[in-house]
């Protein structure tokens, strides 16, 4: 369980107290397993439930208003995603425990993990539309900070890591031909994207997307770039093999609701090259953390995602639209 930082239920009713909403009493504490970076509780009170965040060292607070301001333009969007709440003095980021805390609504689904071929269809055609939707958006989020040049640096930090997987020259021949080709990326349409539309990310109800949520990776970066992260997310398994039929799915279901322009599509390997290896270098990083006194925290196999890198490297994703 991923609770870096645990919260007794008569501090979650102190905090729930902060809001006007519904419920005027909070009847249960619940924390949610889910999830890598910040510590999460279902609050459950007479007749609604919320999600409440307690924000770890990773995000960094003065982000998140304009993470928030991108949440609020998808929903009106027609995007469906969870809505941070005001307290009643107007705020939307509170403190509890010493973390910056927020309180979410709640979506009601369920996560489909692993997804089905006809869910990746789905998850291409809900990004194509939140592509559509940050164009031309009042809100313009700070770049990416994990890009090549933090790749490289994160190679370097964790070395030893990579080399306990026999990865290393892997790694590095990877980062060769994204440093040669990478300037030629920067030239793509860019906007908000959310850089992290994973299953797990993902709530389903009556085999439809029913919310997306964790904008916490949000930033400003190529569209297609965010659409092979995601594609690499919902095509391959958790052992790096991709599923029958889950990336022409994936790409119709995109293409269906945002046509790519000729210099995306003629990118997109070296795209997905890109995306797995930073999921691949950010699970080599967290390979040997661990999680707070009340909580743990179980790693990813980041092996996973260079397999990911050699299928890119072998097959060229245009072929398939």
């Amino acid at each position: 369980m991923a609770v870096f930082t645990p919260v007794t239920f008569e501090q979650a009713r102190d905090y729930f107290a902060l809001y006007d909403l519904p419920d005027q009493d909070l009847a249960d504490l619940t924390p949610i397993a889910e999830g890598t970076d910040n510590s999460n509780f279902l609050l459950t009170g007479t007749d609604h439930k919320y999600v409440l965040t307690l924000f770890e060292s990773r995000v960094n607070p003065e982000d998140l208003p304009g993470i928030f301001q991108f949440i609020a333009e998808l929903e009106q969007a027609g995007i469906p995603v969870a809505h941070p709440y005001h307290q009643k003095d107007g705020h939307q980021i509170g403190e509890l425990n010493g973390r910056p805390a927020v309180l979410f609504s709640f979506l009601h689904g369920e996560m489909h993990t692993p997804p089905a071929a006809t869910h990746a269809g789905q998850a291409g055609e809900l990004l194509a539309q939140m592509h559509n939707a940050a164009e031309g958006m009042d809100i313009v989020l700070p770049k990416n900070p994990l890009s090549l040049a933090t790749w490289k640096d994160m190679a370097k930090a964790h070395r030893q890591t990579i080399a306990e997987f026999d990865q290393w020259e892997n790694v590095q021949a990877a980062l060769s031909v994204l440093s040669e080709h990478w300037p030629t990326l920067q030239n793509l349409p860019m906007g908000n994207v959310h850089a992290d539309v994973f299953p797990d990310n993902v709530f389903f109800n009556d085999g439809q997307i029913a919310g997306v949520i964790d904008f916490y990776f949000s930033c400003m970066d190529s569209f297609a770039y965010d659409m092979m992260l995601t594609l690499n997310a919902w095509c391959f398994d958790t052992a790096g093999t991709v599923g029958p039929d889950y990336i022409n799915r994936f790409l119709k279901g995109y293409i269906k609701q945002r046509l790519l322009t000729e210099d995306e599509v003629e990118n997109l390997s070296l795209l997905g090259q890109a995306a797995a290896l930073r999921i691949a270098l950010t699970r080599f990083r967290d390979w040997h953390k661990s999680a707070g006194d009340d909580g743990h925290f179980t790693p990813r196999d980041p092996v996973a995602y260079m397999k990911i890198i050699a299928y890119h490297q072998i097959h060229d994703i245009k072929d398939t639209i």
